[in-house]
């Protein structure tokens, strides 16, 4: 069982990436589709918290364990005071989460929180680095021993790992996110919506399919949902930061709509002022984000009880 699980999850890997690798190309609703289609591979090939081919399994005379003993138990090797270390970097990080987790299951927090610390030192390894290629190469060596279950004796890489291996989170989804930090170590601009919901995909709709599958939800219109919710927070977030981000020379908002509206995106980026040319493109922006709120609305209820409130 542990070889075809090995198979399905790095042919798995294998689309991911080739998606990944046209999805700039892509009207906006092609690249949610390929981020959530290829997830929705675990659910097509059946791996169900940890399992492959339970069917199989059933008519070989193996007896099928519940999913919570199916899974690995590494993550139960995590003590309280490391858990509240992740807890403290969720608090410090980000309000908003933060307040989302304590409506969780302690079952859905504590590995939420572990997700959060990965995704948290990752960004900050890029964004504090002098060097931020050489620190790009660094998180994927750190990930590949993540997967090899040799993590570096960091925290957050031990406790990723035991996700990792518990979970059986494919590594597509973490190699998407370091894909869109990668965007952002060289600076990169978006001239249009659909580019930047190509980067939005990359580091937001792959944290939302990783929740999922933390919730342990293997249903396509689940990981749809949950791609759609990534995509929508993380254009909130783009609306609510852009004066920071100019300030710090960096331009999330489509230049074509900035040129629409009569703004020169280099111009207004070397003197960023907040006029009504700018509040509009904002305003075009918050209301895609809405269409996107609306379409991951319609998930909740599929999440397991326990979890719709977080």
């Amino acid at each position: 069982m542990k070889s075809s699980r090995r198979q399905l999850l790095a042919l798995f890997t294998n689309h991911f990436n080739q998606c990944l690798s046209w999805m700039s190309a892509r009207p906006a609703d092609a690249v949610i589709s390929s981020i959530i289609s290829t997830a929705a591979f675990l659910t097509n090939n059946e791996i169900r918290a940890g399992r492959v081919q339970r069917d199989s399994d059933q008519d070989n005379g193996h007896p099928i364990e519940p999913a919570d003993q199916a899974r690995s138990n590494a993550m139960a090797e995590i003590g309280p005071e490391r858990y509240a270390e992740h807890r403290d970097r969720l608090r410090g990080g980000s309000k908003s989460f933060f307040a989302a987790s304590l409506l969780l299951p302690k079952s859905v927090a504590q590995p939420a929180s572990v997700l959060y610390s990965y995704c948290r030192i990752a960004d900050d390894a890029i964004d504090d680095s002098n060097t931020p290629d050489a620190a790009l190469a660094e998180l994927h060596e750190r990930l590949d021993a993540i997967y090899r279950q040799e993590p570096v004796p960091h925290p957050v890489d031990e406790d990723f790992a035991r996700l990792v291996a518990d979970y059986q989170l494919p590594k597509a989804l973490p190699l998407a996110l370091l894909d869109g930090f990668a965007w952002d170590a060289t600076g990169r601009r978006y001239e249009t919506i659909d580019d930047l919901i190509a980067y939005s995909a990359r580091v937001a709709s792959s944290v939302g399919v990783m929740m999922s599958v933390l919730m342990g939800v293997f249903e396509r219109p689940v990981f749809a949902r949950s791609a759609d919710l990534g995509v929508a927070m993380q254009l909130t977030n783009i609306a609510r930061d852009v004066g920071e981000d100019a300030a710090n020379g960096r331009l999330y908002l489509p230049m074509q709509w900035m040129r629409e509206a009569g703004v020169d995106p280099e111009q207004w980026l070397a003197e960023p002022r907040s006029d009504p040319a700018i509040t509009a493109v904002v305003e075009r922006l918050l209301i895609v984000a809405d269409e996107f709120y609306q379409r991951a609305g319609t998930g909740i209820p599929e999440l397991p009880a326990t979890a719709q409130y977080g």
